[in-house]
């Protein structure tokens, strides 16, 4: 038998269970009393005790063999001995006898239902028989004198006739002990009326809650140094007693049981909540990761879930750069201000570092503290790099499945502010699953921006370069969807019309995908075709254009507005000027023109509208005619540009007018920008194409900004007195009335140094002529400078490198802006892409990477400017740098 530990007690007093033996001493007015529980190591605890001689007063343990107690157990019954010498069983516990002078015993076992027991033992079999009561050792006797039939131990002598009857002790109990016993029955009576069934009296206790047999676990004994008769009161005042101990010892296994099972149950609470916990945890972080679009989005995310969530007080998210074979964290700001730079990439072919080591071997590190981290790199401990004290937990981001040599994406690195266990199983179950969510979220994010690359590189290349009429000004914006892969079919378009006017086309094939993309294309090269072909209204181009989409199997449905600008001499005449020109259009179902005078005055063409294309109706299109004043700007757009989620499209015109006439003074790029920062909008819905066509007066000279490849630069004059060029003692001279050979072109003659000139930009269409286009632009302006020397070369090479980084990373046109003073050159690159440019050490091995160190290596000075819309790349050649 296996005792709950609640009731096999250590063998030690007991103040409860003292005061249990001391009560049956004093009651029964006996010398000693003694409270025993069995052990299944067939040894007797005594737990309570009263007037025992020594040891075992102190001691409270004793063998089976000496304890008079294990009679009434196997009995399971009252044992009454009035006298020892009589007892035809006292050859049995000699020994107890012997030690403790007994005379006469009497003692009561303490029963509990079987029932009762089996809800607290673990084994039943580990007893003979399988027995749920100790059973004496073999050879005991089931025990001296009579149970419940109350008859002394005297044998069968009659008591009146044996010789040793005149040595027992018979006196009656006085009347004052006697009521002093009457108090306590009732006493013990009251407490019984309050037990449970099955658990008060020794008769309830025989068949407890309707049956099973009594089991048990201790015994009160009282011993008296002399013979003696042990009366019915006497007999009946122990049961009492027995069953109140009994009682007692219950209400501890019930006590400890309850708080074992509480205590059992705040620990399921506290792993059900953690699990709980755990799972809001991956849920919120799976809910995030879903909006991410981009790898800085995946850090945001991460970095606020991870801080609020998991107490991490630093936290670094790792991208495998393969081509140039390190890993660079994404954002360096989530670690402590002052950290060293040095940190924010590592070279996987030489670093040691846990975080490197599991990007490039896919392992995992959990470490407890900063010593644990220390141990993982022996650099780390010399270099004395790692400040922090806490636990560091690094995963690496596995692109499939765990296990199975999948490429490694990058590293999880969490720090905490304090050391903590690192080994739970759980925690690195999380950490884990945390891991494969960002990793599956770090392969849908990479896939998609490759898609989208590509597909945003497809529609590029339909978009041509613009054509530069005389006196035209004409520059156009696309900007893509910010979500998912909505390239979408918006196309904008200008061509030069056999008979000399400008043809141009805004228009839309519904869809947002690659096939909306292809038929874009295939509609678009229709159109151009037609404009080519037919020197025809725009009308007459559209109701060609209908049939060919269906013969030809493009089978788009888009809206479009052709228009043509034509030039009109009578109309000339009779404004009273030159420069007014004539707008004749036809819309098929798209957005109106717009159309913005000088004085900031705007007109939105609206017509009754045609059919949209891909209809195939056979109804006429119709042409319409407007007037176009000098300095007007026209504009022709896609929906992207008005209609946004929550705005309708009228109250997109209003707004789009609005704009407008706030800045009708400001030059076409700028007023793109504006357009597109304030219509737009960093996070557009929908894709968005813009073309806009400022009429400049053809009664000046062709402005800078109007004419082929814009380089119709004005002569540069001197300053009064421009400062000198820091080369040795040269000093531009005050005029420059003819020219000398510069390369194969030409300069002012007589001068040496740079002036101090206007700059001077160029749009860039996003094509592949566009790096050609800014070479030329930046050495036609340079021959128009006095004396630069070697610097026009190093520019052109410097500005290949930035326009090429330009139309790499950013997703619209680039601006080109160069600058001219008395010391240097200054150029200014411009784009909607807001990542910036880093310095790093270029890969021997690579085929690119080597840009940003060539500006490094071959300007004064550079550096990038953050824009509302995008970034600025500058830099700055003086003549310094150019000895160097």
């Amino acid at each position: 038998m296996k005792w709950p530990a609640a009731v096999m007690l250590p063998p030690e007093p007991d103040a409860v269970l003292d005061r249990f033996a001391s009560l049956a001493a004093s009651t029964l007015r006996s010398p000693m009393a003694v409270l025993s529980l069995l052990s299944s190591d067939r040894e007797i605890v005594l737990p309570g005790a009263s007037g025992m001689p020594a040891p075992w007063q102190q001691e409270r343990v004793m063998a089976w063999a000496h304890s008079l107690c294990r009679h009434a157990a196997a009995s399971a019954e009252l044992v009454v001995v009035d006298d020892v010498r009589t007892d035809p069983h006292a050859q049995d516990y000699r020994e107890a006898v012997g030690h403790f002078g007994v005379g006469a015993w009497i003692a009561a076992p303490l029963r509990f239902s079987s029932d009762f027991t089996r809800l607290f033992t673990t084994d039943e079999a580990d007893t003979p028989g399988g027995r749920t009561s100790p059973r004496p050792p073999p050879g005991a006797s089931p025990g001296p004198g009579t149970a419940s039939s109350g008859r002394s131990g005297a044998g069968p002598t009659d008591a009146g006739t044996t010789a040793e009857a005149d040595t027992v002790a018979t006196d009656d109990v006085s009347v004052g002990r006697e009521r002093e016993q009457d108090r306590l029955l009732q006493t013990l009576d009251n407490l019984w009326s309050d037990t449970e069934p099955g658990y008060g009296t020794p008769e309830e206790d025989q068949h407890p809650d309707g049956g099973g047999e009594p089991v048990v676990w201790g015994v009160l004994c009282v011993m008296d140094t002399v013979a003696r008769r042990w009366s019915e009161r006497d007999r009946e005042l122990l049961q009492d007693l027995a069953a109140a101990a009994a009682a007692e010892l219950r209400s501890r296994v019930l006590t400890s049981r309850a708080v074992a099972a509480e205590r059992q149950m705040a620990t399921a609470l506290a792993a059900s909540t953690a699990v709980h916990t755990r799972s809001q945890l991956l849920l919120s972080l799976s809910r995030g990761l879903s909006q991410a679009e981009t790898v800085v989005d995946v850090s945001d995310i991460l970095t606020a879930l991870l801080r609020g969530q998991l107490g991490v007080d630093h936290f670094g998210l790792l991208i495998h750069e393969v081509e140039q074979r390190q890993a660079r964290y994404v954002d360096m700001s989530t670690f402590p201000p002052g950290t060293d730079p040095a940190w924010a990439q590592f070279d996987l072919r030489t670093a040691t570092a846990p975080a490197a080591r599991a990007v490039a071997d896919g392992v995992s590190f959990f470490c407890d503290d900063r010593d644990a981290v220390l141990a993982t790199d022996p650099q780390l401990a010399a270099q004395g790099v790692w400040d922090f004290p806490g636990a560091v937990v690094i995963v690496p981001l596995l692109a499939g499945a765990r296990h199975r040599g999948q490429r490694t994406l990058g590293a999880l690195v969490l720090v905490w502010p304090t050391p903590r266990d690192t080994s739970d199983p759980a925690d690195q179950a999380l950490w884990t699953a945390l891991a494969d969510y960002t990793a599956q979220t770090l392969a849908r994010v990479v896939n998609a921006t490759q898609r989208r690359a590509g597909a945003e590189q497809l529609q590029r290349s339909m978009l041509t370069a613009l054509p530069e009429p005389d006196h035209l000004e004409i520059r156009a914006r696309y900007v893509p969807a910010a979500r998912g892969e909505e390239v979408g079919g918006d196309w904008y378009d200008a061509v030069l019309s056999p008979d000399g006017a400008t043809t141009l086309v805004i228009g839309d094939v519904t869809g947002h995908d690659m096939a909306a993309a292809a038929q874009m294309g295939q509609l678009r090269s229709v159109l151009r075709t037609l404009v080519d072909a037919f020197d025809e209204s725009p009308a007459a181009l559209l109701d060609r254009l209908e049939p060919a989409n269906q013969r030809l199997g493009v089978h788009a449905l888009a809206t479009a507005v052709v228009a043509r600008i034509e030039q009109d001499p009578d109309q000339d005449v009779a404004a009273g000027g030159r420069g007014w020109r004539r707008l004749r259009w036809s819309n098929a179902g798209h957005p109106c023109p717009v159309l913005l005078h000088r004085d900031g005055r705007t007109e939105a063409l609206q017509t009754d509208n045609d059919l949209l294309l891909g209809l195939n109706t056979g109804h006429p299109r119709h042409d319409h005619v407007h007037d176009l004043p000098p300095g007007s700007l026209l504009l022709l757009y896609t929906d992207g540009l008005v209609e946004h989620r929550g705005r309708s499209l009228d109250d997109g015109l209003a707004e789009l007018r609005r704009v407008l006439s706030q800045h009708a003074d400001v030059p076409v790029t700028d007023l793109l920008d504006v357009l597109q920062r304030e219509l737009i909008g960093p996070d557009p819905e929908d894709d968005c194409a813009v073309l806009a066509i400022r009429m400049h007066p053809e009664d000046r000279p062709r402005p800078t900004e109007a004419g082929p490849q814009h380089t119709d630069i004005p002569p540069l004059q001197p300053t009064a007195d421009p400062p000198a060029f820091p080369a040795a003692g040269l000093v531009p001279e005050p005029s420059a009335p003819g020219l000398e050979p510069h390369g194969d072109e030409t300069r002012p003659a007589g001068t040496v140094g740079l002036l101090d000139a206007r700059s001077t930009e160029l749009v860039l269409d996003p094509d592949p002529a566009a790096v050609a286009r800014a070479r030329s632009f930046v050495h036609d302006f340079c021959c128009r400078l006095p004396a630069c020397g070697d610097i026009c070369d190093t520019l052109q090479l410097l500005v290949s490198e930035v326009v090429t980084n330009a139309f790499l990373h950013g997703r619209s046109q680039a601006r080109l802006q160069v600058t001219a003073t008395a010391t240097s050159l200054r150029l200014e690159v411009s784009d909607d892409n807001s990542a910036l440019p880093a310095l790093s050490a270029a890969d021997p091995d690579a085929l690119g990477g080597r840009g940003m160190a060539l500006i490094e290596a071959l300007t004064s000075a550079w550096g990038v400017r953050e824009d509302p819309v995008g970034k600025t790349v500058w830099l700055e050649l003086t003549s310094e740098a150019e000895e160097v």
